[in-house]
This record gives C-alpha cells, sequence and structure tokens, in this order.
C-alpha cells in the first residue's frame, strides 16, 4: 500500500543476511500487464496509465476479474524498449543498480514469465550475495497482481503492509504533488480490500500472506520483525530492528522520514498519529466517511464519524484540494472534476452505504454485481457490513 512505512519495510527486510530485498524496481511490468489484459477486454486504456480502483464500474470490474485470473504465461505483446525505458525511469531513484543495468534485453521473451523472470534476477545480481534464502521486491499500487506472481513463483510469499487512510493521505498532503481526497480514499480502500481477501479467502494466497499494520510495525518492531520472520521461516537477525543499519538503493544510510535532530536513528512513532496534525476535522471526517467499513475491517478508530451515510454537506461541497497543488499526472484522470460530477460520484459511495446499512433480507436479494460493484467481492462485502454492525452495534 502507497505512503504506508512499505520503504521502510523494504530496507528492514534487506539488512536481514537471509534476504535481499529491492525497493520499487519494476512497477511498469504491472501495468504492461494489465493493458495486455485490457486489450484483451477492450477496455480502451492509454499504455501504462494508472492502476485504477474498480469501483461502481461494470467494464473495470469485468478488468479485474480477468487480472484475477490471469497469468504472465500469457504472450509479451508490448514493446519491449518501452517497457524497458519506462522501468529503469521508475525504479533508478529507489533501486539505481538495477536501472543501470537493464535494457530491452531484459524485456524481451515469448510471455510475460519470461520478462518477469528476468527482470526478477537482476535483484540478486545487482543487490544480493548469493547466499539469501529470499529474494524479495517492495511494490505499491500493484497488490491485485498476487495471484498472478504467485503462479509464476509458487514458493513466494506476500508481506502486505496496510496503514491508517488518514496517515496515508496526511502523508500524501504534506508533499508538493498532492492527490484528490476521493482518489485516495478509493485506492486505499481498493488495496485494503484486497489485503483482507487474499489473506483471508483466496485458497490460493491465504496460507502465504502476512498482513502487517504500519503502526505495529513502528510501535512493537520486534514483536512485528519476530512474525514475518516467523512467516518467512527464518531466523530473526537483529539488524533489522537497527534503523542505523538500513541502507538505500545506493547503499548509503537511510533514514525514515521523520526530524530526528541528533538523535539515534529509531523508528518514527511520531508518524503514527502526526495526521492529527496535518489535517483538519472536516477533511479527517470526509476521509472516515469514505473508508468506514474498511476502517473497522482492519481495527482503526474513527475519531468523527460513528455512522453510515454522508452528510449533506460531504455530498454537496466536499473538502477539495485547490487544482493547481494536484500533481500534474492526476489531472488528466481524476483532478479536474466538475462539481457535479463529483457529486454524482459521491452519490456512489451513499449507495455503497446504503449497501453496509440494508438488512439483511433486501441485502441478499440484490444482485451480486452490484455488491461487487462496491466492494470487488462478495465475501467482502459480507465482512464490511459485519464489521460495521460490530462498530455500530447494529442489528439488522
Amino acid at each position: 500500500m502507497f505512503r504506508s512505512g512499505t520503504t521502510l519495510l523494504a530496507r528492514m527486510l534487506d539488512t536481514h543476511e537471509d534476504i535481499v530485498c529491492a525497493s520499487d524496481p519494476i512497477r511498469p511490468f504491472y501495468n504492461a500487464v494489465r493493458d495486455s489484459v485490457a486489450a484483451e477486454q477492450s477496455v480502451d486504456f492509454e499504455p501504462y496509465d494508472p492502476l485504477g480502483a474498480y469501483f461502481a464500474d461494470e467494464k473495470a470490474l469485468g478488468l479485474y476479474d480477468a487480472i484475477q485470473s490471469t497469468t504472465f504465461e500469457r504472450t509479451f505483446d508490448r514493446d519491449s524498449e518501452e517497457l524497458a525505458s519506462r522501468i529503469v525511469d521508475h525504479c533508478e531513484p529507489f533501486s539505481p543498480y538495477i536501472a543501470n543495468a537493464l535494457g530491452p534485453e531484459h524485456t524481451t521473451g515469448d510471455t510475460f514469465s519470461d520478462v518477469f523472470e528476468q527482470l526478477l534476477a537482476e535483484v540478486p545480481a545487482q543487490y544480493g550475495t548469493g547466499d539469501e534464502a529470499w529474494i524479495g521486491t517492495k511494490e505499491v499500487w500493484t497488490t491485485e497482481f498476487a495471484p498472478a506472481v504467485k503462479d509464476a513463483v509458487p514458493d513466494s510469499k506476500f508481506v502486505l503492509v496496510v496503514r491508517d487512510p488518514r496517515a496515508v493521505c496526511a502523508s500524501k498532503y504534506s508533499r508538493d504533488a498532492k492527490y484528490p481526497w476521493l482518489f485516495l480514499a478509493r485506492q486505499w480502500r481498493k488495496l485494503a480490500l484486497l489485503t483482507h481477501q487474499y489473506a483471508t479467502h483466496d485458497e490460493r494466497l491465504s496460507d502465504d500472506v502476512l498482513v502487517v499494520r504500519y503502526e505495529d510495525l513502528v510501535t512493537t518492531p520486534e514483536e512485528t520483525s519476530r512474525r514475518m520472520c516467523d512467516f518467512l521461516d527464518i531466523e530473526l537477525d537483529k539488524s533489522i530492528l537497527n534503523p542505523g543499519e538500513f541502507t538505500d538503493g545506493r547503499g548509503e544510510p537511510w533514514i525514515q522520514n521523520t526530524s530526528y535532530e541528533d538523535e539515534e536513528p529509531s523508528f518514527n512513532t511520531d508518524s503514527v498519529r502526526k495526521w492529527e496534525q496535518e489535517l483538519n476535522e472536516r477533511v479527517v471526517s470526509y476521509i472516515e466517511r469514505l473508508c468506514f467499513s474498511e476502517m473497522a475491517l482492519f481495527d482503526y478508530e474513527h475519531k468523527y464519524v460513528s455512522e453510515t451515510g454522508f452528510t449533506d454537506a460531504e455530498l454537496l461541497d466536499p473538502p477539495t484540494i485547490p487544482t493547481d497543488e494536484l500533481a500534474e499526472w492526476i489531472l488528466a484522470y481524476d483532478g479536474e472534476s466538475t462539481a457535479a460530477e463529483t457529486t454524482g460520484t459521491l452519490g456512489q459511495e451513499e449507495a455503497r452505504h446504503r449497501l453496509l446499512q440494508a438488512d439483511d433480507e433486501l441485502f441478499a436479494s440484490l444482485d451480486s454485481r452490484l455488491h461487487r460493484s462496491f466492494f470487488l467481492e462478495p465475501e467482502l462485502a459480507a465482512d464490511c457490513r459485519a464489521a460495521v454492525e460490530r462498530l455500530t452495534g447494529t442489528n439488522r
């Protein structure tokens, strides 16, 4: 999950003597797979467009289904030079040794599996010693490809990180290039739901998925690290508990985003609730409303919102970020909606809340495609309803 301490996790794991882990090395590869699948589904995308959230869109849901069932054994039908160039540009800030080594020869093959194998081999080649038990990559935005990765590498395991959505939004808001609140909330929701689905319901993956909350990672690092090492069947290496030993993709000391001054590097526990200083009540309430059921699913306590259903002000005059403060790339996708378009989209969100509120008889009578349109999978809709019932004490 983006802005969720995944880089911290990658630097921790890479410090372990039995693990080599590269940060953000091949994300455009997954976009290329999506583009290939979308072409089969007659879903129009510009090459390498951002991955969508899939909500409230029948075509998008069909694409999601196709991604869940695809494998990397599909024919490689992308431009090798363009893919190599995009991967190099993307990974250079995070895994520069891989970026320096890559060329079109690494993105050439009969199948996507051929390409994936060549790209993955560069992780130990550039950052490993050859003695590691595990080769890992850290990617964000790409959780929906876990089934395809599992098919390609049957022994693979997945550490999926979640973080309080208010902290995710605050982290992005503190940067120069911002994203719209609704975009962030929907992307967070998608990734949170997929994390729960793969860990709980997907028989292909559930035994090989470990869910780690960012908050646990920084407040109880030793306990969380032991869980991760047990999951990977390796001994705890105490070096992963010492942030002073973490290095970046160039081998230089890496320090978590914080204000240490002259203190020894440590896990930044201040980041857990920093959102309370960064975001005002109106924005926090909006995020809590948009992510209401998923926050309950992952035991994140709501501060202002205690029930489902949007207020008139949230539907008709939601908090927004000025267009000139948004990241330039996002304007073409989610940054220039009119007030009427935004209200229409929020009408979908209100319908989603009505599904959370509906009595059991009505909910069961509805077409499952409606459940899936708002929650991706029927079992996720049921789990979200149960989480809301526990939170609010509602008896349907």
